[in-house]
């Protein structure tokens, strides 16, 4: 490339590097890397069919790297639809199961709030029906907190399609460094496939 400088200097960039970007520093033009802030990347998509809970599935996808992370959960269902869905967040091969607290509220087609109320619980209730093999649900959460130091927190929604339940969760769970999670139904299997990605600062 071209160019010249403020006093009319003519000067040539040559090519960069694999996946460089061209920019501008002091007046310039120059080849840098690419930056990542706000950009969303993938960490672990998977899938699993049939299980009473996801184990190990979900372990070492939070670390310190990302301030915080989006949970797709692309399609979930339980082999028995209205079970409820729940979360529990993993530090290394140990679940957390005490010390969350959470609300759910969401509405059904026939315009019923369902709610739920986590107080000091075992677990945190992503939604109040799990869907079914013919009509799957669906969310997206963000979590904050984990991989790191501070209070581990959940916000998002989830749609059941068997219901046509639309719900909302606000949910946290008190202390330690999480770096996973376990999803799992009330009283049943569960089939699904969930994405995991990392937020940049």
């Amino acid at each position: 490339t071209l160019y010249a400088s403020a006093a009319q200097v003519p000067a040539r960039l040559g090519i960069g590097s694999t996946n460089d970007v061209l920019t501008v520093a002091g007046g310039v033009p120059t080849w840098a890397a690419p930056v990542s802030s706000g950009a969303l990347t993938l960490i672990q998509r998977s899938s699993f069919s049939n299980v009473a809970n996801t184990s190990t599935t979900f372990d070492n996808v939070f670390t310190a790297t990302y301030s915080s992370y989006l949970m797709v959960i692309e399609s979930m269902y339980a082999a028995t639809a209205a079970d409820d869905l729940h979360l529990q967040f993993r530090s290394g091969a140990t679940t957390a199961t005490t010390a969350y607290y959470a609300d759910y509220y969401g509405y059904a087609l026939s315009t019923v709030l369902v709610s739920a109320f986590t107080l000091n619980g075992s677990q945190i209730i992503l939604a109040k029906d799990s869907g079914a093999s013919t009509a799957v649900g669906g969310g997206i959460f963000t979590l904050y907190g984990v991989g790191d130091n501070t209070q581990a927190r959940i916000t998002g929604q989830f749609y059941a399609s068997t219901s046509g339940e639309s719900g909302n969760i606000g949910g946290s769970r008190l202390g330690t460094n999480f770096d996973g999670f376990l999803l799992k139904s009330s009283s049943s299997n569960i089939t699904g496939t969930v994405a995991i990605y990392g937020m940049a600062v």
